[in-house]
């Protein structure tokens, strides 16, 4: 009597090359799209007086070695804006809320009084983080095989 066991390992062996290749093609541009998501967020909150800080703002990301980073700045460089470099990003952001502030670069805005003047918060890094459990979601499909 004799018994044969046969591993098949190949299914197995495929997968570990698809996770080595980390992330796709797919992984990558929902994480950028996340990303751009927190960005657009951040400049839609950030308040305009003169329009530096928000032209301040900056979005970068990199991919090396099989990781990938990004990054939403404010302060610096302003190219074109009454204040560049942009030096008080982290004081405003810190600042109480409250006060008035009059966007002059966007027109219409629901909520805003008759002469565009609304209320805005201080803290304009605050929305990005209603999109953090999108990278979970994002990597738990590429693990699933969906991106």
């Amino acid at each position: 009597m004799s018994v044969h066991i046969h591993v098949d390992t190949s299914d197995a062996t495929r997968e570990l090359d698809r996770l080595g290749d980390a992330p796709s093609t797919a992984a990558l541009l929902r994480l950028e799209a996340i990303l751009t998501a927190q960005f657009q967020a951040t400049q839609q909150v950030v308040h305009i007086v003169t329009g530096s800080l928000r032209r301040s703002g900056k979005v970068d990301s990199r991919l090396r070695n099989g990781e990938w980073s990004g990054d939403i700045s404010y302060g610096g460089a302003a190219p074109g804006a009454v204040h560049d470099p942009v030096r008080y990003a982290e004081l405003e952001q810190q600042r109480a809320p409250g006060g008035r502030f009059y966007r002059s670069e966007r027109g219409f805005i629901p909520g805003a009084d008759a002469e565009g003047r609304i209320s805005v918060m201080h803290d304009f890094m605050a929305p990005a983080a209603r999109f953090e459990h999108q990278y979970a979601e994002a990597i738990l499909a590429f693990l699933r095989g969906d991106a």
